[in-house]
């Protein structure tokens, strides 16, 4: 198959300039059974040959004299079609090509080679494509398609902006969101921290109070130690002190017995002011060892 480079260029021609050429669309697959098939006058095949050379006729080209020359109708027909491509064939001289033109002439275009058929077509393409009227509009495809070049590119960019911004700020949320996370984790460690510390206080302070509440059952013991002592040591002291008083009277009748001398109203008074005078320095003596015992008692010395 080594004319279906051909076949694709024809058929893409007149796809994409069917507007210019006021074709009706039709398949590959169509195109290709029309040019296989051996009848002439197929719509597809007056159609496709037709519009191109009414457009040659338009252009002021050698095949527009030529048709001139020969004083041929503008108008070409189902019937007359077969006359202008037979001019056409001429006029391109091409070797190979020129052999057609019999058949062609007695009505038998559908009888021609394959590789001839496409042969002329890809003439008649290459010649339209030369025409002012193709090069104007292929300009004007052209600016057409950089325009949208242009167009897509521009979006392309702007999409590419927006997928940029929205990143940067799906960042800018996810770092926000962290250092709130880290903050609030922060928040929660210091109030896990106060928490055990304040459970560490309460139960430093439980120990203090234990700790104060045996400290003054131990003072308190301890004063009341003290004070049985002194109580103990007032009640010796208040003994002996009897004992030395009967002491003192005995001594003083023992005396009076054996002739000493008696005791003044003065001396007795004095004695007794002695007396109680020791009795007084005694009980301070011990209610400054009970006072000196309770403050140890109370301040723990």
């Amino acid at each position: 198959m080594d004319c279906v480079g051909d076949l694709l260029m024809i058929w893409d021609f007149c796809s994409s300039f069917r507007k210019l050429l006021h074709l009706w669309p039709f398949s590959l697959e169509d195109f290709e059974n029309a040019l296989c098939h051996k009848d002439s006058n197929l719509i597809i095949i007056v159609e496709s040959h037709s519009t191109i050379l009414r457009l040659l006729m338009k252009d002021s080209g050698d095949y527009s004299l030529a048709i001139q020359k020969k004083k041929r109708k503008s108008k070409i027909t189902l019937i007359t079609w077969t006359e202008y491509l037979c001019d056409f064939i001429e006029m391109i001289d091409v070797a190979e090509l020129s052999n057609s033109i019999t058949t062609i002439k007695r009505g038998h275009y559908g009888l021609l080679d394959i590789h001839a058929k496409l042969g002329i077509l890809r003439e008649l393409v290459a010649h339209t494509l030369a025409t002012n009227f193709v090069r104007e509009k292929l300009d004007e495809y052209i600016e057409q398609r950089q325009v949208l070049a242009a167009t897509r590119r521009g979006e392309a960019m702007e999409e590419a902006r927006k997928k940029r911004e929205d990143k940067e700020h799906l960042k800018a949320e996810s770092d926000g969101k962290e250092i709130v996370e880290g903050r609030r984790a922060e928040s929660v460690g210091s109030s896990s921290n106060t928490i055990v510390n304040g459970n560490h206080s309460s139960q430093s302070g439980d120990v203090a109070d234990k700790w104060s509440k045996n400290a003054l059952l131990s003072r308190a013991k301890h004063a009341l130690e003290n004070r049985k002592q002194v109580d103990t040591i007032l009640k010796r002291y208040a003994k002996k002190q009897k004992i030395d008083d009967k002491a003192a009277v005995k001594i003083t009748k023992d005396s009076s017995r054996n002739g000493a001398p008696k005791l003044t109203r003065d001396d007795g008074s004095e004695a007794m002011q002695r007396s109680k005078e020791q009795r007084v320095s005694c009980v301070c003596a011990h209610v400054c060892v009970w006072v000196w015992g309770m403050r140890a008692g109370v301040l723990g010395f």
